[in-house]
């Protein structure tokens, strides 16, 4: 998971869909291909059970095919020598 969120949400239970449970943005960085990504949102799935989401956009210069993401947690995200550090693969199409 992503950490705790704002308001908490009791464990088993569907996330709110207003207010929507957040994880505090500065505690998340991302990068896709190597670059940053603006997330827009970081937090749990309205109206879902245990399950994160993020919204995030894509930046101009990723490559097309499966390309490599990098999640960074932790205060300060930026930090990337003690923050937790996650690596996944996506497709990006153009």
């Amino acid at each position: 998971g992503l950490g705790p969120v704002t308001p908490p949400v009791a464990a088993g239970a569907a996330a709110p869909t207003n207010p929507l449970s957040q994880v505090p943005l500065d505690a998340i960085a991302m990068d896709i291909d190597g670059w940053p990504a603006t997330i827009q949102y970081a937090g749990l799935a309205p109206g879902m059970a245990g399950l994160y989401q993020l919204n995030v956009t894509i930046p101009f210069f990723v490559r097309t095919g499966n390309m490599e993401i990098d999640i960074v947690m932790g205060p300060p995200a930026t930090d990337y020598w003690s923050a937790d550090y996650d690596i996944a693969t996506i497709p990006i199409g153009k």
